[in-house]
Parts: C-alpha cells; structure tokens; sequence
C-alpha cells in the first residue's frame, strides 16, 4: 500500500495541499501550491492528472474564469 510519506510519491503533497487550500477558500496559496507541483520533473500523464483533478476540484469551488486560466497555465507552461 502507498502511503503519502513515500519518497517515491512526494512529487504528488503540492498538488494534493493546493486542492485542500482551494477547498478552503485560499485560492492564492492554492495556486501557489499548484505551481510548485507544475514546476517538477513530471511525466506527462502525472501534470495531466494533477492539472485535471484540480481543475475539477475548482469547478466546484467556482473561483472564477481568470483563476481557472492562470491554474491551467501552470501545467501548461503558460505564466
């Protein structure tokens, strides 16, 4: 069984803390999160998945378009 303190999965706790910021209406550290996680050494399926689940996850926290871009972007390679 994995476990969030595996070395081999710690490239996924940014993603993961930037979802439950964003959950709790701190969408600025969120992003921030997000990016720290874009910025790694990712394979492509594993940006793909993070960049999906939390664009998901602001779906339902509805922080507007702007924020939806800028999340995006930071999977994307975009500022």
């Amino acid at each position: 069984m994995a476990r969030a303190s595996d070395p081999g999965l710690k490239h996924w706790r940014p993603a993961t803390e930037g979802d439950a910021l964003m959950i709790l209406g701190r969408a600025g550290e969120a992003l921030a999160k997000h990016q720290e996680a874009a910025a790694q050494d990712l394979k492509p399926w594993e940006a793909s998945s993070m960049e999906e689940q939390a664009l998901r996850v602001a779906d339902l926290c509805r922080p507007g378009r702007e924020y939806l871009d800028k999340l995006a972007g930071a999977y994307e390679g975009k500022p």
